[in-house]
């Protein structure tokens, strides 16, 4: 039965370090693609989302105000704020890759 436990836990060793190798792959990777974009770049792609999405995202991410507060300033019902900063953040991740795309920060095959 020791024997067994034994694999069993070096079979999970071996998954957990593949998966910490893999999510050190991946932020190595983000954080090389992120450090291309300057402030002139994420203007510009924020300047392409729709008002619905782009206030909550710069009061909170740009001015650094908290979600209730944004959202006794908008108006809206906290949960409403929440969605519409979930949908801006997808929505400003797809338009950065567009923008990447666009202006050559992206080599051929990466995506």
């Amino acid at each position: 039965m020791a024997l067994k436990a034994g694999v069993w836990l070096m079979s999970l060793g071996a998954v957990a370090f593949i998966g910490y190798a893999a999510i050190f792959l991946a932020r190595n990777f983000t954080d090389s693609f992120l450090e291309q974009f300057g402030s002139e770049d994420v203007r510009a792609v924020l300047a392409r989302l729709p008002d619905l999405y782009r206030i909550p995202l710069v009061l909170v991410y740009v001015d650094g105000f908290a979600t209730k507060e944004v959202a006794r300033m908008l108006e809206a019902p906290l949960g409403t704020v929440l969605a519409r900063l979930h949908r801006g953040r997808k929505l400003f991740e797809k338009q950065l890759w567009e923008y990447a795309e666009e202006v050559g920060l992206l080599r051929e095959g990466v995506r």
